[in-house]
């Protein structure tokens, strides 16, 4: 599945329907924005209020018999879109997070490593 930007989903018209299976306009604008402002701190590297799961479990209120609503295929469809780009941002992060780690564990060793080289050139300095 590909995943969408905040951009591409804050520019994203989805169609209206009349008849057959629709979702609630405002209900799905409303979360469609929350997902907008989640991927956004998820490009920013900072933690999101929504999580994937949080995305593909969301339900809207369904339209009634009259009335004009969002074609719920294609809101399930951006749904899924936005919940991949989630995951994909969260793997990055936490594969981020893992190098950090690393990155540190590496560095204490050199810090180590060169504590001792200064303590072995002191000693022959003074031997």
């Amino acid at each position: 599945m590909t995943g969408i930007t905040a951009a591409e989903l804050a520019d994203v018209r989805i169609r209206r329907r009349r008849s057959g299976q629709r979702y609630a306009v405002d209900a799905v604008d409303a979360f469609l924005d929350e997902a907008v402002a989640s991927l956004k701190k998820a490009e920013s590297s900072l933690t999101t209020t929504l999580a994937p799961d949080d995305v593909t479990r969301k339900q809207f209120p369904a339209v009634g018999l009259l009335g004009s609503g969002y074609d719920a295929d294609a809101v399930d469809d951006l749904l899924d879109r936005v919940a991949a780009q989630l995951n994909r941002r969260g793997q990055n992060g936490q594969q981020t997070q893992v190098r950090a780690a690393q990155d540190a564990r590496d560095e204490a060793r050199l810090r180590g490593m060169l504590e001792d080289i200064k303590k072995n050139l002191g000693q022959r300095r003074d031997g």
